[in-house]
């Protein structure tokens, strides 16, 4: 079996009941380690430490999961696909944020592709007021302690019809599904003062419009 698949066994026995049955078996030295501690411990090969940082996020992540999607079983899938990512990915936790704000990323950033996917998926009509109330919320907090939803997000997206592919990506990636500067200048291929740059001025945009 190979990595790719070791990864979808583990992560298709930690749904549910079958999470927390798991759990009561795992012992209480694992269970009291602190994320970090864990995060340690999978990487060191023992994946009964990824059984625990699941039980510990697993509502937070389905409850994230299901502001894209009101179907159950698409948010089971996106929290699956989340949580393969977090598997796989999770040598490049560095530590710079919590572990619950991380994961709480690689769901939204599923959704995000799921809407990207699914144009339908939550068809309402957008209202000029609330779209404006979205915007200044967004420039105003921190993007991964805010409470978005999927139609808040495609809200946001549609006051960006008006600048630059280059100025809405690097909205798209550091407003709405909160990578800092230097991630989004590694996914976009610029310096991080380019990004800095295109950072400010779709946010200057962005206010100048709610200004008019």
């Amino acid at each position: 079996m190979n990595t790719r698949e070791d990864e979808r066994h583990l992560i298709a026995q930690l749904a549910g009941k079958s999470l927390y049955h798991r759990l009561n078996h795992l012992p209480k030295s694992l269970i009291e380690l602190s994320d970090s501690e864990l995060v340690t411990a999978y990487l060191d090969g023992n994946t009964a430490a990824f059984t625990v940082i699941v039980s510990r996020y697993y509502r937070l992540m389905l409850w994230v999961a299901h502001k894209y999607t009101d179907r159950i079983i698409d948010a089971e899938d996106l929290l699956q696909e989340a949580l393969l990512r977090a598997a796989k990915g999770l040598h490049m936790y560095r530590g710079e944020c919590s572990l619950g704000a991380w994961l709480h990323r690689l769901v939204a950033n599923a959704g995000y592709d799921y809407l990207q996917k699914e144009p339908t998926a939550h068809p309402a009509a957008l209202d000029d007021d609330n779209q404006r109330r979205t915007i200044e919320g967004m420039l105003a907090h921190n993007p991964v302690d805010m409470e978005i939803t999927a139609l808040e997000i495609r809200r946001a997206i549609n006051y960006l019809t008006g600048i630059s592919a280059e100025l809405g990506e690097v909205f798209i990636l550091m407003d709405l599904k909160g990578y800092n500067q230097h991630e989004a200048a590694r996914i976009t291929g610029v310096s991080g003062s380019t990004v800095k740059t295109r950072r400010f001025q779709a946010r200057t945009y962005l206010r100048d419009t709610l200004a008019a």
